[in-house]
Parts: structure tokens; sequence; C-alpha cells
């Protein structure tokens, strides 16, 4: 199930499209500070991109899977 969240999510196409710029480009503009608390991150699709404009990001998620799912997509990044 992770995995198939995980490929929906990704896919950049249509109203997903749409969704993801819109939720990205909402937590940006309502973000003070440099720090990012992600509750129930998931994928980390909202937040990651944040991550990598330079926002330090915690995130909870009550699902292990996404956890580690999250965690694989931020590579490098510090989360």
């Amino acid at each position: 199930m992770v995995a198939w969240y995980a490929k929906r999510m990704e896919e950049n196409t249509g109203s997903n499209r749409l969704k993801n710029r819109i939720e990205t480009e909402l937590c940006e503009r309502f973000l003070t500070g440099t720090e990012l608390l992600d509750v129930g991150i998931g994928t980390g699709r909202a937040s990651l991109p944040l991550a990598r404009k330079g926002f330090k990001l915690t995130g909870t998620d009550s699902s292990q899977a996404m956890l580690e799912e999250c965690r694989r997509q931020a590579g490098s990044l510090p989360v």
C-alpha cells in the first residue's frame, strides 16, 4: 500500500500536479521562521520540497512504513 501511495504522490500530472503545487505553495506562504513540523508527513510530498529549499524539517506519522518511505525519498536531506 505504501509503495502504491508513494508512486501516486510522485505523479505530477493532471489534478495531482495542481494539488502538489498548491499544497507546497500554501505551506511555504504561511511559514514563519526556518523550522517546519509536518504532522502526518506521509511520504513527505508537501514538505520535502521545502526541506530542499533549506527549511529545517521534522516529520511525524502514525505509520512507520510511511516514515521509512519519507526517509528514502529525502535521500541525504536531514529530516
